[in-house]
């Protein structure tokens, strides 16, 4: 089997704390979230540190989010979202994600360009699409409009339900842009099924709440 990428996305130090010894090996990045209940805000600088401090081997990505909509126009939030992108790159982050639409469910080219400037103003880091890609209109011209913009990654469930039952599309997504731009596949994504959308897709990155067992058995 090819090597295949794992993410575990936590929203809280209490969700790291739930990782057992045995499972460090079982995953090899953070998604640093807040408020998972929402699909994940900014995180707090609290949880980000513990993980930098205590998961050195482990890589993190920044959500940088403060909204529940991913059409997002006032102009205080967007500031904000410049400020916490600007906070985290002075603690030391290197990889975010984030991800905004327009009101014809389009890729906010405006809005994100805004997010990667400021991204890019240190070097050595990278910035992710996060699962707005799946409230577009036509993902073709969102994948090319992404890797204009040089995402590097796009995280995405290959639809409006869950990965698994949209197996077609997220493959015909590795085979048309895979080389282009690295595909993380989320939606229910857990330990139990990571290995059968791989074989049916092709796709090596997977991210999750549940994609490492931190069940006590």
């Amino acid at each position: 089997m090819k090597h295949l990428i794992k993410e575990f996305c936590i929203g809280s130090i209490d969700d790291v704390m739930k990782i057992k010894e045995k499972n460090k090996k079982e995953f090899h990045r953070f998604e640093t979230c807040s408020h998972l209940e929402f699909g994940g805000y900014t995180p707090t600088e609290e949880t980000f540190n513990f993980i930098k401090n205590n998961y050195k081997e482990h890589s993190q990505v920044v959500m940088i989010r403060n909204t529940e909509s991913f059409v997002l126009k006032d102009e205080n939030k967007i500031n904000k979202l410049i400020y916490d992108i600007k906070k985290f790159l002075n603690l030391g982050a290197k990889s975010f994600i984030f991800g905004y639409i327009n009101d014809d469910y389009e890729i906010d080219q405006k809005l994100c360009l805004k997010l990667i400037n400021e991204i890019k103003k240190v070097e050595g880091t990278s910035y992710c699409f996060h699962m707005a890609i799946d409230e577009v209109v036509n993902y073709n011209t969102a994948f090319e409009t992404l890797i204009k913009l040089g995402f590097k990654r796009v995280l995405t469930k290959g639809g409006k339900t869950q990965a698994i039952d949209n197996i077609d599309r997220l493959k015909k997504m590795q085979e048309l842009y895979g080389d282009k731009i690295e595909i993380i596949v989320g939606g229910k994504v857990d330990f139990n099924n990571y290995k059968l959308i791989h074989k049916e897709t092709d796709i090596l990155q997977f991210h999750g709440r549940k994609i490492i067992n931190t069940s006590q058995n």
